[in-house]
């Protein structure tokens, strides 16, 4: 489920929706290996609110977002044995909700646990013990709707005689943000960024450490703020609305807490509390 809160500055419009993902996050990663080649595959029910590498352009409709993996996309793997940290890579050349990941590992090796997306930090490390950060200041592109930092982690759920499965569940929450300028002081301007600020103690961005073995996770150095950039910078055309997501550290944050919104184009900021 979506939550939305809607804020209104004069006719200017941002409605942002935070998802509490942890309930409905069941990507599926099918798979067979043998002898150090192994391949996994990763498939996702459209019917539900779940959060890839890119969101589908073409769906936008209600709670359900639609969502694809990308042709750049990789997975860390870690072998039942010697093996952590394998870069599993996405074979496809477009962007597709059903993708095939190839990797190596150790002759005799079943994949045991997985997380998205993979970084070379995290080589040599246990899978109880990896690092990650949601950034501070993020980017979104209209035209390619590529997200940052979805972590995700997956263990194993089984395995048969043709291949292996794994449950991806999601680490953070996913902010959907709706942005329409039509009749106000800033219709025409281009967009630049919007930036969403807690009270001090909140988290929305920062360090952290996580296991890929239950998705348990220790906050680093946070802050209570995340910026979103348009790499697009649009035009705010009048009766358009624009929409970018972007991904938080939902930690701390309680009802009636006040959520500040700032949004900067090339000629005004305006803020809303």
């Amino acid at each position: 489920m979506i939550h939305k809160f809607d804020m209104k500055l004069s006719a200017l419009v941002a409605a942002m929706g935070l998802a509490a993902l942890s309930s409905c996050s069941d990507d599926v990663l099918n798979g067979w290996g043998k002898k150090g080649n192994t391949t996994l595959t990763a498939s996702i029910d459209d019917a539900r609110m779940e959060s890839r590498t890119c969101i589908d352009p073409k769906s936008y409709s209600g709670n359900v977002t639609g969502v694809l993996w990308t042709p750049d996309d990789c997975l860390g793997v870690f072998g039942d044995a010697s093996t952590k940290n394998a870069q599993f890579t996405n074979v496809e050349t477009t962007n597709v909700a059903k993708a095939s990941f190839k990797g190596d590992l150790a002759d005799g090796e079943s994949p045991l646990y997985a997380y998205y997306p993979y970084s070379a930090d995290n080589d040599g490390k246990d899978p109880s013990a990896l690092s990650g950060t949601v950034s501070a200041e993020q980017t979104f592109s209209l035209s390619t709707g590529l997200l940052t930092d979805d972590w995700k982690y997956g263990t194993l759920k089984g395995s048969t005689s043709s291949g292996y499965e794994f449950q991806m569940n999601h680490l953070f929450a996913l902010a959907k943000v709706t942005v329409n300028a039509t009749g106000s002081p800033v219709e025409g301007e281009t967009l630049e960024s919007i930036e969403v600020t807690l009270p001090t103690g909140n988290t929305l961005s920062g360090d952290f450490t996580f296991s890929a073995v239950d998705g348990s996770y220790t906050l680093g150095t946070c802050t209570n703020s995340v910026k979103m950039v348009w790499s697009d910078k649009p035009a705010l055309t009048s009766g358009k609305s624009y929409i970018g997501y972007l991904t938080l550290i939902p930690e701390g944050v309680k009802k009636d807490d006040k959520i500040t919104i700032c949004l900067t184009t090339n000629k005004h900021t305006a803020t809303y509390e």
